[in-house]
């Protein structure tokens, strides 16, 4: 199509609309201010907790999910420092968030690469790109 598109954050929804705007045929610039993706290292590496149907979603959004989550019966957590669990709902799911490899930003990010967008990542306190 000869259209540049910018998209100013390499979070989850600015990877997901890359993916899906490069599979319409657009040329697409991802700008983060960090110089990686996957957020703040100040709140990630981190696990989410998320229920859903993933197939649906995956459809919906036109990426397939499936490699970034993993399905959990049972909730452990720690409330004033006393144990409990629960088991369900239905399609308790977890992904990782974050910088790491096995996160969902850095397995969106490379979905993104294979469709040749292009990344200018950031790092505010020293003013100049990344290298990838």
């Amino acid at each position: 199509m000869g259209k540049i598109i910018k998209i100013y954050g390499a979070g989850i929804s600015g990877l997901v609309a890359a993916i899906n705007l490069a599979k319409s045929g657009f040329e697409i610039e991802v700008h983060e201010r960090r110089d990686q993706v996957g957020g703040s290292p100040d709140w990630h590496p981190s696990v989410h907790l998320q229920t859903f149907d993933l197939d649906k979603t995956s459809e919906y959004i036109g990426v397939e999910l499936a490699p970034c989550f993993q399905s959990l019966e049972k909730h452990t957590f720690y409330f004033y420092g006393r144990k409990s669990e629960i088991y369900g709902p239905e399609n308790s799911l977890v992904c990782e968030k974050g910088r790491r490899s096995s996160s969902i930003e850095s397995y969106l990010y490379l979905e993104a690469r294979k469709l040749d967008v292009r990344f200018f990542l950031v790092n505010l306190l020293i003013q100049k790109p990344a290298n990838i």
